[in-house]
Parts: structure tokens; sequence; C-alpha cells
């Protein structure tokens, strides 16, 4: 899987939605930093996207940094409005 997002972000580097696919499996393996920093390049190339702040929320949330965790809560909410 992880192989098929990489292949996908070299395909379209302006786009961070598969960056949010392998920091999903980062997460899955347990490595919430991977996860955090791929999500945070992914919102950062695509802010607009909604799965990612949540997913961002959630591993901000595993690594123990609840008012990051919040913040991305918040946008994610925002966006979905």
């Amino acid at each position: 899987a992880l192989d098929g997002f990489e292949a996908a972000a070299e395909m379209d580097p302006n786009t961070g939605i598969p960056l949010s696919g392998q920091a999903r499996v980062a997460l899955v393996f347990g490595d919430s930093e991977a996860g955090i920093s791929l999500l945070e390049r992914c919102v950062e190339l695509s802010p607009l996207y909604v799965p990612a702040w949540e997913d961002l929320a959630k591993a901000y949330r595993l690594a123990g940094q609840e008012e990051q965790a919040r913040a991305a809560e918040e946008k994610a909410a925002e966006l979905r409005r």
C-alpha cells in the first residue's frame, strides 16, 4: 500500500492527498512522528482536504499534543461548514 501512495505522490507532487495515505500507514505502525510530519505537509499542499485535518488531530492526540489536536479539529470543523 505504501508503494502506491509514494508513486501517487511522485506523479502529482502538488497535491497532499497521497501523503495522507502514507501518514495513515505510518500511524497504523505506531510512528506518530512520521504521521504528523506527512499530514502537516499534506495540509500545507491541500489545505482544504478535511480528512487530512481530521487525521492530523488524531495523530497529534496519539503523540500527546492535545493543543495542536484541538486546533486541527477546529480547522476541520471550519472547513466542513
